[in-house]
């Protein structure tokens, strides 16, 4: 592909917000906690330098907030790097 090309398909998502039809932000914070609410697993991805892990983990959703608890893994090489 070509430099453009890349360039195109980067905004592609872009170009077509900008002329989308947007849902009122309440509504939107309803449909998403509603959603949230139905589930309790997600993945959560961590990374640090070339280091990168997305692991499946269960969630509960309080006071809106995630609230996750691990036992450990390679999740946490990531999670300990500060930005």
């Amino acid at each position: 592909m070509t430099h453009e090309e890349y360039q195109s398909a980067a905004n592609y998502w872009l170009k077509k917000d900008a002329d989308s039809k947007k849902m009122p932000a309440d509504q939107l914070w309803t449909a998403i906690e509603e959603y949230i609410q139905s589930n309790n697993t997600c993945a959560l991805a961590t990374g640090s330098g070339g280091f990168i892990r997305c692991t499946p983990i269960e969630y509960a959703w309080h006071g809106g907030a995630f609230w996750m608890f691990s036992e450990g893994g390679q999740k946490f090489v990531g999670l300990e790097e500060k930005a």
